[in-house]
């Protein structure tokens, strides 16, 4: 089991069918094992090996706020800026 996460930080809320839609997309990606939409915080957490900006590239333009990788079960977050379009694989 991969040990990270990637957290995709939405730019607005999602509604149910954005959320039926982005979830599509997003299991369609290569290396996306599981995902789980956080609706109060507008943020997606995918497990797996898929790249950041594979995610970022498949959801709508303007969707995406920020993205970053992080250790599984770990409570902080930078999301202060996106990651550089490099894959980060282990």
């Amino acid at each position: 089991m991969n040990p990270y996460e990637m957290v995709v930080v939405l730019s607005a809320p999602a509604c149910r069918r954005c959320v039926r839609r982005f979830s599509r997309l997003l299991a369609d990606i290569s290396g996306v094992a599981a995902l789980r939409f956080d609706a109060p915080s507008d943020m997606v957490r995918i497990y797996g090996s898929a790249c950041g900006h594979e995610l970022a590239a498949a959801l709508p333009r303007g969707a995406v706020r920020s993205y970053a990788r992080r250790r599984r079960g770990s409570t902080g977050l930078a999301l202060a800026a996106p990651l550089s379009p490099e894959c980060h694989s282990e």
